[in-house]
């Protein structure tokens, strides 16, 4: 297997599960610079570069049989499915590491000055893909339909007013806004990524991160975005609240 990256400290001090679970997060951060307004393509390539990393460090990890074997099964599948461009299958990997085929140093700073419009393409495909299948077998473990909408009635003092007009602003973002578009997948809240996740991590610390990044990104934009993607970190503040309470029935 070519690697463009040295060895990291991770490929002795992790175990396999715990850097896949890293991978998941990468994904996500993907995610929210597609979701930035305005869109900065060249954090998104970064962000990329990032999730290659986190692979090349899990490939690093698996033993060679095991590595060659997932190899040969993908390929094999695709093969299938007719999406190589030849129709013969390509020549096994080796799984013994060699020199790297293009040293990119500094890819975190300068990812699109070292990577050319193809590499990037190809990588943003295969993050999607793998978004993709991930939202799947989500989705095939709750196996939760949709709800119809309910109304609830709220009793909200005259003092308080202005702080409900911006929870119930936070509440329209995810269930009829860009949260509902991106994220929900017909699914009630509690079904949704955004608390799934943090439950195969069985850790919250992505929710919290999340929720601060967003307040500190939202201190560089003009006032409207700023004021969806602070009411973006309320929701994922209030995914963190339901996830505690989670941990305290268990």
């Amino acid at each position: 297997m070519y690697y463009n990256f040295p060895e990291t400290k991770f490929v002795k001090e992790n175990k396999p599960s715990d850097q896949v679970r890293h991978i998941v997060s990468e994904m996500k951060e993907i995610q929210d610079e597609l979701n930035k307004t305005p869109l900065q393509m060249t954090r998104v390539y970064e962000e990329i570069v990032d999730l290659y990393h986190s692979i090349e460090t899990l490939f690093r990890m698996l033993n060679g049989k095991v590595l060659n074997e997932t190899v040969s099964k993908v390929r094999h599948k695709n093969q299938v499915r007719a999406y190589y461009s030849r129709s013969d299958e390509p020549e096994p990997i080796p799984t013994q590491v060699t020199k790297p085929l293009k040293p990119l140093d500094r890819l975190g700073i300068h990812a699109k000055e070292v990577l050319d419009e193809r590499d990037l393409a190809l990588r943003a495909e295969i993050v999607k893909n793998a978004q993709i299948e991930l939202d799947d077998y989500l989705m095939d473990r709750i196996s939760i339909k949709s709800t119809s909408p309910v109304e609830v009635e709220v009793e909200v003092q005259d003092e308080y007013e202005s702080l409900w007009s911006v929870l119930r602003q936070a509440l329209e973002q995810a269930q009829d806004g860009k949260g509902k578009e991106r994220h929900a997948q017909g699914l009630p809240f509690d079904k949704q990524p955004i608390m799934n996740i943090p439950r195969l991590q069985n850790s919250d610390i992505g929710l919290m991160y999340q929720a601060i990044k967003k307040l500190q990104e939202s201190q560089r934009m003009e006032k409207d975005p700023a004021i969806r993607e602070r009411l973006g970190a309320i929701n994922y503040i209030a995914a963190s609240i339901l996830w505690l309470k989670e941990k305290e029935v268990e």
